[in-house]
């Protein structure tokens, strides 16, 4: 289930983001995501911790993390079993280096029976309980 990795106080954005690779492979081009006032929603597998965090300061230092509203972590599969706690534990430090309300481990990404989120509308998301809540339809 999904964890509040850094508790806070409700925010609410627009959803935006993805695999994480693919994200910080962005920055610097004209495809780089926009984030102001954003929900953040990384994810990615086969990615030991430490490419996790390499891809986070590529995040921080381009600038894309200073203007988010909440992190939304989904689920880093495909990892060593032994891995997985080292990455909790990156993505704990970020939450807390970035200052915003996070929650890890929900079931979007590469993950079976995953969450189809509807990227660009408004949603929620509690640090307390750990929650994402999607505010608005995603279509017409």
């Amino acid at each position: 289930g999904a964890l509040a990795t850094r508790p806070g106080a409700g925010v609410e954005g627009r959803l935006h983001g993805g695999n994480r690779a693919l994200v910080a492979a962005s920055c610097g081009t004209r495809d780089a995501l926009a984030t102001r006032g954003r929900i953040l929603l990384p994810e990615d597998v086969g990615e030991p911790a430490y490419r996790v965090d390499r891809m986070m300061v590529q995040l921080a230092r381009s600038g894309l993390l200073a203007e988010v509203a909440g992190l939304a972590f989904g689920r880093f599969t495909g990892g060593a079993d032994t891995e997985s706690e080292a990455v909790d534990a990156v993505l704990r430090r970020w939450a807390d280096t970035v200052g915003v309300p996070a929650v890890s481990g929900l079931p979007f990404g590469h993950v079976r029976d995953h969450w189809a989120l509807p990227l660009g509308c408004r949603a929620a998301l509690d640090g307390g309980p750990g929650t994402l809540t999607i505010l608005e339809s995603a279509v017409v």
